[in-house]
């Protein structure tokens, strides 16, 4: 039995651009760091809310073809 891979540690960048301007994310407060954590985490469940309305939007169009092509029937 294979013993299950690790997790995949992604690695964070070293630099981070804000308004043009370049900072090291090191140099930076511990505040400063966990709002461009908070930030991060914002911008995953926003991509993650798309992706699910899309999905959303193809289910709605797949059962309004199945409902119009029951209709159909009817005529």
């Amino acid at each position: 039995m294979s013993s299950p891979m690790p997790p995949e540690k992604t690695e964070q960048p070293l630099d981070i651009t804000i308004d043009g301007k370049t900072y090291k994310i090191a140099d930076l407060s511990a505040e400063a760091q966990n709002q461009i954590r908070n930030i991060q985490e914002v911008d995953r469940k926003t991509v993650a809310a798309q992706n699910e309305i899309k999905a959303l939007q193809t289910w709605r169009t797949v059962h309004s073809h199945s409902l119009n092509e029951e209709l159909k029937k009817m005529e």
